[in-house]
């Protein structure tokens, strides 16, 4: 289990609400998930709520800015009704809930066939308007501060670098990434940067909410299908995008090289989280992948 992760107690969560507004919750469930905050699903009369708490409101305010900005392009994103402070300590957000459950936790054949749904949405992702700027994170008026794609990838996982000079395997991952960084695009999109199957709602039929823009980013659109493909599953997403892209005749030029790329970056990234969180278990699986990924010739 992490250990940045918020923990907050039941009790704690239904007296706040009680005493701001919300009074006449019928329901509180403990949404699993998420790897900073807590979240509480939760109804009243008035509908049904997610109350989500964490030591910073920097997701929470981009998740707002997403819904006023990409929501009226089609892409499902859950509008936030408030932002505040929960204690001293702690933020909170309150947002509309999103109708069914995570993909994660849809059953195998529920989830193959919305595929080409989740497909789709990515694509509408990408395929929002942007005025010209810069790259990297965008904060909560939607503006970024790197000049470069290339330089935001390269440059990302410093911190973490920097504080392991004797790990020979990490200055080696370290050295493939930017090795890999003359393939990298200056193309500008929006990318989600955590699409994954637990930041996507669905009802059975329809995706119905598209979570978490705490790690969107502008830049390449090929770093949310990495994303997709690093983590276990058993869909063959490489393959489906290739096929997606042909079909559309979206020429991705140097696709093998810049997926690679991406990939590298997100295991080492993710080293850098499951060692600050303590997560063993999940820190040794990504090792393992990585190690696969670097004594295998591309």
């Amino acid at each position: 289990m992490s250990t940045v992760k918020t923990k907050i107690s039941p009790e704690e969560v239904v007296t706040f609400l009680r005493k701001n507004v919300y009074s006449s919750i019928s329901t509180v469930e403990f949404l699993k998930g998420g790897e900073l905050s807590q979240a509480c699903a939760f109804s009243t009369h008035k509908g049904d709520f997610v109350i989500r708490i964490n030591k910073d409101k920097y997701t929470y305010e981009k998740d707002k800015y997403a819904f006023a900005s990409f929501a009226g392009a089609g892409i499902p994103v859950p509008e936030v009704l408030e932002i505040g402070k929960f204690n001293e300590q702690l933020f909170y957000a309150i947002s509309k809930k999103a109708v069914g459950k995570t993909f994660d936790l849809l059953d195998k054949e529920t989830a193959i066939k919305l595929l080409s749904q989740l497909i789709n949405t990515l694509n509408e992702i990408h395929s929002i308007k942007l005025d010209d700027g810069k790259y990297g994170y965008w904060d909560s008026f939607g503006k970024a501060e790197i000049v470069s794609w290339k330089e935001f990838i390269l440059h990302r996982d410093d911190k973490f670098v920097n504080a392991h000079p004797d790990d020979d395997f990490i200055k080696k991952l370290h050295q493939s990434v930017r090795d890999l960084g003359e393939y990298l695009p200056e193309d500008r999109y929006l990318v989600h940067g955590d699409f994954g199957f637990n930041n996507l709602v669905a009802d059975g039929e329809t995706i119905t909410g598209v979570l978490d823009w705490g790690e969107s980013v502008y830049g390449d659109f090929m770093y949310d299908v990495a994303w997709l493909t690093f983590w276990p599953s058993e869909v063959p997403f490489v393959d489906i995008f290739k096929e997606h892209y042909k079909k559309n005749n979206k020429k991705v030029k140097n696709f093998e090289e810049r997926l690679r790329c991406y990939l590298l970056q997100i295991g080492l990234g993710s080293l850098g989280f499951f060692a600050k969180s303590e997560q063993e278990d999940d820190y040794n699986w990504t090792k393992d992948k990585l190690l696969g990924m670097i004594n295998r010739t591309p």
